[in-house]
């Protein structure tokens, strides 16, 4: 009802405020009721998202594949209990007992630690996946293994003439007129101002259509992730598929009964708390997250679709559904945000230093933005409060880096390129990428921090932009065991800035305002105060818990 929808928009504007971005699709029938995009799909080039931005849906691919291979057993060209040695190359006599309805099912038995896969031959990857003998007796205990996805998309690829790609896009995509659905790699199928990029810390990881891994769609990612689509195309397949327009009312039956694990064939069945019908899949891979859900019974789906690493996209969700049904948010909310106007905090605005920060407020509707100045600043202004020492120091290097290469010095990056780089790769940097890259952008202004994060397995990024007369470059550095691993000179954007709602309190007839920042993965925000609270503002205290103040007066 509009009411429900209403409280879901505020619930989400809200999110905006503080970090959220995404597209949001909500329909019953075939009647949408919300969609709409939040935040921004390049932040550092200010293009937001809206209804036509392209996500990668990460484990959402999952039901896709597990329809693609349906369609196999609808066509009678394999059958569900077929055993994998007879469709894949090099099965072990160990794993015959493994059926497709096994992998479909996340029983296949093989243990969820055993990845492999890393080869974009067939047979390689069936060795890399199935190398450990299975722990389980299969069809005996659900556990959820990325792995026999990928063995499904090969036992695709190995029934039909084509790739799992082509067939997919033939089979599925075509025959539900989704013209914006594609794979990672199908750079060309959308502008890159249609694509969302994926942020993870704020840096950014990649755009909608680049490859997960090493820039190639091998066995390691196909058939368990790899699908870009909209929130609408998503939503419109969907239906197609529960409709019977993509398989048979049997198989339809067949992926919706909830085997154990409440996990049916590509989908998590299970009842709400409402007690009603729920199927769903979630998504996640670095900087893109990923829900949707079906109500059959009201003939409801909410698809949410986020270019946020932060984004814990199960409670996410989960609010999301609870507010859409007119219920409370079951998890944890940012802060409420009041409308007010920019104006209400013009007097805040300015530049701070002190301590050996440097940072810049602006007004904003709602609150306050911070940028830092440099990158002491930004790693203060981290949500979780500031890295390991060795994160930071790698972060210090990373500023040489990308100072040397705008002024020309190929040296820093010199000492710190891994042992896998070429040695004349920092002097081609500096004399020769950087250069076409900047070349029509005017005189070097100077390097600014736009955002850093600790990757898996302690990897630091960082994304810096490299400002000059006429625009900038956005530089990512990537550094693993105090080397450098990975530039991009040419990134997407990123934007360093926070963001704090202003919360308004009273005490004896006085009123005076904090400003509380919202982490979605740290406990511990951070809290602002201005001094003094009413005339000329001389300085910007920072407070978090358990930690001492960091004051910074007004220095313009």
């Amino acid at each position: 009802n509009k009411k429900s929808i209403a409280a879901t928009t505020a619930f989400l504007d809200q999110s905006e405020f503080f970090g959220f971005s995404g597209v949001v699709l909500i329909a019953v029938g075939d009647k949408v009721l919300l969609h709409e995009g939040y935040g921004f799909a390049d932040a550092g080039a200010g293009i937001p998202n809206g209804p036509e931005t392209v996500f990668e849906i990460a484990s959402i691919t999952k039901p896709i594949t597990a329809a693609a291979v349906l369609s196999l057993v609808e066509d009678e060209r394999i059958d569900l209990d077929d055993s994998i040695a007879d469709l894949l190359p090099g099965v072990d006599r160990e794993y015959a007992d493994i059926k497709v309805e096994h992998l479909l099912a996340h029983t296949s038995g093989v243990a969820a630690g055993g990845e492999g896969g890393q080869s974009a031959d067939l047979a390689e990857a069936v060795a890399g996946y199935l190398g450990a003998r299975s722990q389980r007796k299969s069809g005996k205990v659900f556990e959820y293994w990325n792995g026999g996805y990928a063995l499904l998309a090969g036992i695709v690829e190995s029934t039909v003439e084509g790739s799992y790609v082509d067939y997919c896009r033939t089979r599925l995509f075509e025959r539900a007129g989704r013209e914006s659905t594609g794979f990672t790699g199908d750079e060309e199928r959308w502008a890159p101002e249609r694509q969302a990029v994926g942020y993870a810390g704020g840096v950014p990881v990649r755009r909608a259509s680049g490859h997960a891994y090493d820039d190639v769609f091998d066995y390691r990612y196909r058939g368990m992730g790899g699908v870009v689509t909209t929130a609408e195309e998503l939503w419109r397949r969907t239906r197609a598929s529960t409709e019977g327009d993509l398989l048979d009312d049997r198989l339809q039956r067949k992926m919706r009964d909830p085997g154990k694990g409440q996990y049916g064939l590509g989908w998590f069945v299970d009842r709400t708390r409402r007690k009603t019908l729920r199927y769903s899949h979630n998504g996640d891979v670095r900087g893109f997250h990923s829900a949707l859900r079906i109500f059959p019974e009201s003939d409801t789906t909410i698809v949410v679709l986020a270019n946020v690493g932060e984004i814990r996209i199960a409670d996410f969700v989960q609010n999301v559904e609870a507010l859409a049904f007119g219920a409370r948010p079951e998890n944890a909310v940012a802060p409420d945000v009041y409308e007010t106007k920019p104006s209400s905090y013009g007097k805040l605005a300015g530049r701070y230093e002190g301590s050996g920060y440097a940072l810049d407020v602006e007004a904003v509707e709602g609150g306050v933005e911070l940028r830092p100045r440099d990158c002491r600043t930004l790693f203060m202004l981290h949500p979780g409060g500031p890295p390991a020492e060795s994160a930071q120091s790698a972060l210090e290097s990373a500023e040489r880096v990308v100072e040397g290469i705008a002024n020309g010095d190929e040296k820093p990056l010199g000492r710190l390129v891994g042992p896998d780089i070429p040695e004349a790769w920092p002097s081609n940097v500096v004399s020769e990428l950087y250069p076409a890259r900047s070349k029509d952008l005017g005189a070097l202004v100077g390097v600014e921090p736009r955002a850093a994060t600790m990757g898996h397995k302690g990897v630091a990024e960082s994304a810096w932009a490299v400002v000059h007369g006429k625009g900038e470059v956005t530089v990512k550095v990537t550094f693993d065991a105090g080397a450098v691993t990975k530039l991009e000179l040419d990134a997407p954007g990123a934007s360093a800035t926070r963001r704090f709602a202003c919360i308004t309190k009273r005490r004896k007839g006085r009123e005076t305002r904090a400003f509380i920042g919202h982490s979605w993965t740290f406990g511990n925000p951070l809290r602002l105060r201005f001094d003094p609270s009413s005339g000329k503002v001389r300085r910007l205290v920072l407070h978090r818990e358990n930690e001492a103040d960091v004051v910074l007066e007004r220095a313009d």
